[in-house]
């Protein structure tokens, strides 16, 4: 049985993968350590990483150095997906770790059938008219699409391909939620096409877990809680397949080839879980996926259907008794569409993935082609307080318009981004967000409503931007505007920004493991962070020669410009020259100058994700943080094997044990045998008795399944009269 672990993000999934990575020694293979073995031990597993496009050259995987990572991995294999159905399957690219193939087969097989299952659902074909739709997303369109299969503890001769391991990231795809579903369903497609040693159906069988971040929406919760997941309302607008019939996308350009379509969208209110699908709502075709949209929000916020959601709560209340209706929508949920959601009884999370998570595995449950669905689990961690008051909205503010950073947050913040972005390797004196202590002088009551704590630090949104941001858009970018929100070109000085990006990562996968060779990796960032100083002083968003710099933040925080108060960062420079500062107020949920904004709210979740799906995810050993003894199913599992079942198995005798189940299992089965053999001669008895009660009081003729006939008449000789 395959155990496959779904995430969106990067820091959804590596957690996850380190968790599964840390093999630890098998236990006794006794019956009080199979929850252990279940959870706990892989050893013995081997553990398939499928990663979206071709990274057969890569050189680090979810963020992180792939040497940072405890196992090395043993093979990549890219399959590259055909481009039509009549196409032959292109061959696969492998990547080795070692002169022998050992182990390589079963990775080769993932990556094979990845192909296959692309190739007989004409996936190139069904991505590009989506992608050709009009609608936003987050990737950029490719015209060879492929599959990278990293294999981890695959060579050993003790591991057993009864059970693999599969953690699947599931590519963001913006608001185009199509695109989520049919990706998932190739993978499963392809899993399904494998049957397992030992697995005598024809079918193969699997458990599927997501693990992820999300909005909280209920008004008991707060950022960290751990919400468990079953079931999601959808919100949002999709292709409308009856108005692609008979078209064919013409035109050189994305925009061109939109326009020949002539797409149109339906807004859709609806429900899933993995044992029900339904659509509560569905509005006419309309021209923009926009107009779709707002016809599916306002269905939704008219409370119209509030008597639907309350049967498919009781759904979910009667099959899965303590989980939670999440809400999933394809654009950005704001206050209005959560209380509208809280007025309706759902208290969930609030993001814009499990509608169509659940979708997959209520397919798996009653479609063909997908392994059989046997265990399932969504999580999701509330990374944002449900309601944001008006005075952290002020304080907010205040702080954007005075904060500054050194040159030391640079550094060690891009020293963050190469040492994999871990809990145990942040600089807390650089990584710590000094908004939070302001909101602390409120007075507001317990911080842990708006925060999430690790002691008494929180971490900097825009320091774990920086982390994870600067230097890749420097590194990659070409004609975009990912660094600055202006075209690069028109950039002075970033050729020699980018050179410099280039350089850093790659002295970062050669030394970022060797202590002693940490100081000239330090001075090539100290060089870049000097380049990009240098742009920013050009720019008059930084005096020259002093150590107060502006902090950075991506081009979405702020709109599109460059240069101009307001659109570049989260504190700028209103005038060369002066001290003059002001923060960002662009936000598409309320666009209002000066009136509270999402860019909070946003901030708010970024401080909390990274931090807590690491310390929240499946790693063992009690997290405490703050006063709150934060715990999930893998730490208590832990905890319980450390203190109960470690030291319990430790103590028995296991082969007298074994010697006294085995004379129990014997007396037993005597004692069993002698009881049913007296059972088997009453109830003999008692069925003679019985059937010949039947047959004297029935007219029917007698039954071939009996011995003898109907019985004598009386002795007297008289009939006996029937009424």
């Amino acid at each position: 049985m395959f155990d496959v672990h779904i995430g969106f993000m990067d820091e959804e999934v590596k957690p996850v993968l380190n968790q599964l990575l840390k093999l630890n020694e098998s236990p006794p293979a006794t019956f009080e350590s199979v929850m252990h073995r279940l959870f706990l031990v892989n050893r013995d597993r081997p553990i398939y990483v499928i990663e979206r496009d071709d990274i057969l050259n890569g050189s680090s995987l979810f963020q992180m150095i792939e040497h940072q990572y405890s196992l090395p991995w043993d093979y990549k294999v890219v399959a590259v997906l055909p481009e039509t159905r009549e196409q032959e399957l292109p061959a696969l690219k492998v990547a080795r770790r070692g002169k022998d193939d050992k182990g390589l087969e079963f990775a080769s097989l993932i990556a094979k059938k990845l192909s296959k299952a692309a190739q007989d659902s004409d996936f190139a074909a069904q991505v590009t008219a989506l992608w050709n739709s009009g609608n936003k997303t987050k990737l950029a369109f490719k015209g060879s699409m492929a599959y990278t299969v990293y294999a981890f503890n695959c060579k050993s001769s003790a591991v057993d391909h009864r059970n693999p391991v599969v953690i699947v990231r599931a590519p963001e795809m913006g608001l185009q939620p199509e695109l989520i579903r049919l990706n998932l369903k190739t993978i499963m497609l392809a899993l399904g096409q494998i049957k397992l040693p030992g697995n005598k159906s024809d079918r193969s069988a699997a458990n599927v877990y997501m693990y992820g971040a999300g909005g909280a929406m209920g008004s008991g919760t707060k950022p960290g809680k751990l919400q468990h997941i079953m079931g999601s309302v959808y919100i949002g607008a999709e292709v409308d397949s009856e108005s692609l019939v008979g078209k064919v996308a013409v035109g050189a350009t994305r925009k061109e080839r939109t326009v020949s379509l002539g797409q149109r969208w339906v807004g859709l209110v609806a429900f899933s879980c993995p044992d029900s699908h339904i659509v509560l709502y569905r509005s006419a075709s309309q021209g923009t996926h926009k107009e779709a949209l707002d016809l599916a929000k306002a269905e939704f916020k008219s409370l119209r259907l509030m008597a639907p959601l309350k049967q498919c709560q009781k759904l979910v209340d009667k099959l899965y008794p303590s989980y939670s209706i999440s809400l999933t929508a394809s654009d950005f949920i704001g206050g209005d569409i959560k209380a509208a959601a809280r007025d309706q009884g759902l208290g969930g999370d609030c993001n814009m993935e499990d509608y169509h998570v659940l979708r997959i595995l209520h397919e798996m449950r009653f479609g063909v082609g997908m392994p059989q669905l046997f265990n399932h689990g969504l999580a999701r961690i509330d990374c944002d307080p449900p309601h944001i008051p008006q005075a952290l909205f002020t304080t907010f503010k205040t702080w954007a318009q005075e904060a500054r950073w050194t040159k030391a947050h640079y550094i060690e913040g891009i020293l963050w981004g190469l040492r994999g972005i871990t809990a145990a390797s942040v600089s807390w004196d650089h990584a710590h967000w000094g908004f939070k202590d302001r909101v602390a002088a409120l007075n507001l009551g317990s911080l842990d409503k708006y925060f999430y704590l690790v002691g008494d630090r929180v971490l900097c949104p825009f320091f774990t931007e920086l982390a994870c941001d600067l230097l890749e858009t420097a590194a990659t970018a070409t004609s975009s505007s990912a660094v600055f929100g202006f075209p690069n070109a028109a950039v002075a000085k970033f050729s020699t920004l980018q050179y410099r990006a280039k350089m850093i990562q790659a002295l970062g996968v050669a030394l970022i493991g060797q202590p002693e060779k940490l100081a000239g990796l330090r001075s090539a960032i100290g060089a870049f962070i000097d380049t990009f100083g240098e742009i920013l002083e050009d720019a008059g968003l930084k005096e020259r020669n002093v150590d107060v710099w502006p902090i950075w933040a991506r081009p979405g925080w702020g709109g599109d410009k460059w240069k101009e108060a307001g659109s570049w960062a989260v504190v700028h420079v209103t005038n060369v020259g002066t001290a003059q500062a002001m923060a960002s107020v662009w936000d598409e949920h309320f666009p209002v100058t000066n009136a509270p904004n999402g860019n909070l709210d946003r901030a708010l979740y970024k401080s909390t994700n990274m931090m807590a799906l690491q310390v929240l995810a499946p790693s063992g050993g009690a997290k405490v943080v703050r006063d709150h003894a934060w715990s999930n199913v893998m730490s208590e599992l832990t905890s319980k094997h450390e203190t109960q079942w470690k030291p319990r198995i430790a103590a028995k005798d296991w082969k007298a044990v074994d010697a006294s189940f085995e004379a129990q299992r014997t007396s037993l089965g005597d004692q069993l045998r002698q009881e049913r053999l007296a059972y088997l001669e009453d109830l003999a008895g008692v069925m003679a008795l019985i059937q010949r009660l039947r047959a004297s009081n029935s007219c029917k003729p007698p039954s071939p399944f009996m011995n003898d006939g109907p019985p004598p008449p009386p002795p007297s000789g008289t009939m006996v009269m029937a009424f």
